[in-house]
């Protein structure tokens, strides 16, 4: 996981290189809502990406809806950096979603993100990641590539 850090040139939160080293990339339902955390490697590539399409290098995505906004750090402002959702094609329609990777992790948890509030347990949310990152380990799909 340090890699990673070394790779994108920022120190990372604790809490998001654990849940890299418990689950490097996890893909499915929380809820109503459907989460792709993507993997290390996925996470330089899509930076790499993004420096080649021109874009400002300001968000780092670490995870995406599996549509259309992926879930960044906003590396602008000094750590902990803020979460945003981010459409994907450019910088613009950035919305600030918490103010740093935990809040982002709790609002997860407890379905705060889309205004629906269904409580998850820490123990949900790990099994969900460890079951997720079970199925991509025997190449049974997962989650799609990303920019």
């Amino acid at each position: 996981m340090r890699r990673l850090e070394r790779a994108v040139g920022l120190s990372l939160p604790d809490e998001y290189l654990e849940l890299l080293r418990t689950a490097n990339g996890a893909a499915g339902t929380v809820g109503e809502s459907y989460i792709v955390f993507l993997r290390a490697s996925e996470v330089e590539r899509a930076r790499e990406l993004d420096m080649e399409f021109g874009k400002s290098g300001r968000y780092l995505a670490f995870a995406t809806d599996g549509a259309n906004t992926n879930y960044a750090f906003d590396t602008e402002s000094k750590a902990p950096y803020p979460i945003v959702g981010q459409d994907k094609i450019d910088d613009e329609g950035v919305v600030q979603l918490a103010r740093d990777f935990t809040e982002f992790y709790e609002r997860l948890r407890h379905r705060k993100l889309g205004g629906i509030e269904v409580h998850f347990s820490k123990e949900q949310i790990a099994d969900f990641l460890k079951r997720s990152a079970a199925v991509r380990k025997k190449g049974d799909g997962g989650p799609p590539q990303t920019t």
